[in-house]
């Protein structure tokens, strides 16, 4: 790890001195003010990356690290630049290391942040102060020489123990290893993995650190169930491995494994176990996780080009003599209203013509799920459906509190606009029908990208789905009593014919449905692009 003494001879090699921390010190009222939207623009430059993207686990962890941010913004402007305050710029370094933070992005982000806070500086009518901009440059500078320096102990340190690690290995069977090692990674374009009779990683070839983003070195001596295979698979996982050996065994299975991500992908594997010498086990898979996700989604397809065609012929059946008792029923109010009958009469009237609305309806859904009109496809931006799906749903009086949380730039797909409003106003009714009664109802509109995909997101805090695995996107399933089972059906078709997909994660208090999609063009060749203010709406 970086020493205190390596940081003192930086600070005076940069010129920082206390005319510089004073400096940084009298100008924190005015850029504090800035640090949530300098960290925000941070993030969301992460998001265009796929390399420094594939770092972060969730939005969760996004919303922690930007807060972070700001923490450590305010640190460097106020100081005291003393002991502590360099341990700490040593323990954040540490920590870019553990998450897997390319180190060429620390560079170009702590330049995002020179120029962003040069920038603050001329509006704050401090662009001349030279004393001040060079504190903010020795200040930066700094932290980005720990930072780097950080980078080159731990790689120094892992090389040395790798190289440690080797030339013990090479000692005790040099030739076995040697050609074990030949055979597996010979195997072009398979992951292979190899176990020790402890289950522990010794071998993982490029095609295993491809899958998992995790370096060989990173996961070596490591048990392989715990480091690598999914909680749900580990106990299937760990039979196989642990059978007793009787010569060499091939056992096939599919199983799932967590990559750095903590993204959940799938291999379909042979393990061959009971293998004399140093390597016990030889773990040779494919990933599947395409494939798995178009089988699903092919099937799901079939299904319900099916369903529409049934739902198209019996919806055509049964409009016309619908219609004929919508008339009917018009001619006998108007001759009982003639007829002054009574009440009882008139309400059983009034009943009967309330059904037929309901499965008038109803037949038109199932026309709409059944033959959807056309893509009109043009340039959309999601941020102007979320802020259009809200002033439809915040009407006065509405006991659910709503909100949209969306970026400061804009996310641009291809898409139909109506039918994208259509698929999040479903939703959204969906949220507000499962916090019926509940207290304190709260829905969030979400609205975020990845580096190649739009993403769109429902939140309610509501009971959750019953049953986590039932077929919610399948027609005509539905747990309401009066639904009719398309409202979701109709959701997964939009976001199908926009070559999206939507998924949900449902627990009790936190139900997210997320709708995919591609980026348009024009997004992802200039991602940077800002709507009009500075802050989330």
């Amino acid at each position: 790890m970086p020493n205190v003494q390596v940081f003192e001879e930086l600070r005076t090699y940069v010129r920082f001195d206390a005319a510089s921390g004073d400096a940084l010190r009298a100008f924190l009222p005015q850029v504090e003010p800035h640090f949530e939207r300098l960290a925000l623009e941070f993030y969301e430059r992460i998001r265009e990356h796929e390399d420094a993207h594939a770092v972060l686990a969730g939005e969760a962890q996004i919303v922690r690290l930007q807060g972070s941010m700001v923490r450590w913004l305010h640190r460097i402007f106020n100081g005291p630049w003393d002991t502590a305050y360099i341990a700490q710029s040593i323990a954040i370094g540490q920590v870019h290391i553990r998450v897997g933070v390319p180190p060429r992005f620390v560079c170009s982000a702590m330049n995002l942040l020179r120029v962003g806070l040069t920038r603050v500086a001329e509006d704050e009518g401090s662009a001349h102060d030279d004393k001040l901009l060079s504190a903010i440059h020795q200040v930066l500078d700094l932290e980005l020489a720990t930072m780097i320096e950080s980078y080159c102990v731990n790689f120094t340190r892992r090389v040395r123990h790798q190289a440690e690690e080797e030339r013990a290995r090479l000692a005790q069977s040099l030739e076995v290893t040697e050609r074990q090692y030949q055979q597996a990674v010979e195997l072009a374009g398979m992951i292979v993995i190899g176990l020790d009779h402890e289950g522990r990683v010794r071998l993982f070839n490029p095609e295993a650190e491809r899958t998992t983003s995790f370096e060989r070195d990173e996961v070596e001596g490591s048990l392989f169930v715990d480091a690598i295979v999914d909680a749900s698979d580990r106990e299937i996982v760990a039979a196989l491995l642990g059978s007793p050996a009787s010569g060499d065994e091939v056992h096939r299975v599919n199983f799932a494994i967590r990559v750095r991500s903590q993204r959940t992908r799938w291999l379909a594997a042979s393990l061959s176990t009971g293998l004399t010498g140093e390597l016990a086990t030889i773990i040779m898979a494919q990933d599947v996780t395409e494939a798995r996700q178009l089988a699903e989604k092919s099937a799901r397809a079939e299904k319900l080009a099916a369903v529409g065609s049934l739902a198209a012929g019996l919806a055509h059946e049964i409009r016309n003599p619908l219609n004929g008792a919508h008339l009917h029923l018009a001619y006998l109010r108007r001759e009982l209203t003639k007829q002054q009958a009574n009440a009882e009469l008139m309400g059983a009237v009034a009943v009967v013509g309330d059904e037929i609305q309901r499965l008038s309806k109803l037949v038109t859904e199932f026309l709409q799920f059944a033959r959807p009109r056309p893509l009109e496809k043009r340039t959309v931006s999601l941020g102007e459906v979320v802020r259009r799906v809200e002033r439809l749903l915040q009407q006065p009086g509405m006991p659910t509190s709503l909100r949209g949380d969306l970026p400061l730039a804009e996310v641009l797909v291809e898409g139909d606009a109506d039918q994208l409003e259509q698929l999040l106003l479903n939703l959204a009714r969906n949220a507000l029908e499962a916090l019926h009664g509940r207290e304190d109802p709260a829905i969030t509109l979400r609205l975020r990208r990845s580096p190649r995909e739009a993403l769109l997101e429902v939140e309610d805090n509501g009971p959750g789905l019953a049953n986590p695995d039932a077929p919610i996107f399948d027609a005509f399933f539905t747990t309401k009593a009066g639904g009719t089972g398309l409202g979701l059906s109709i959701v997964h078709r939009i976001a199908q014919d926009h070559g999206g997909a939507v998924e949900v994660s449902s627990a009790p208090g936190r139900t997210v449905f997320t709708v995919r999609m591609p980026l348009s063009h024009e997004a992802a060749a200039a991602p940077t692009l800002a709507r009009q203010g500075n802050a989330p709406s």
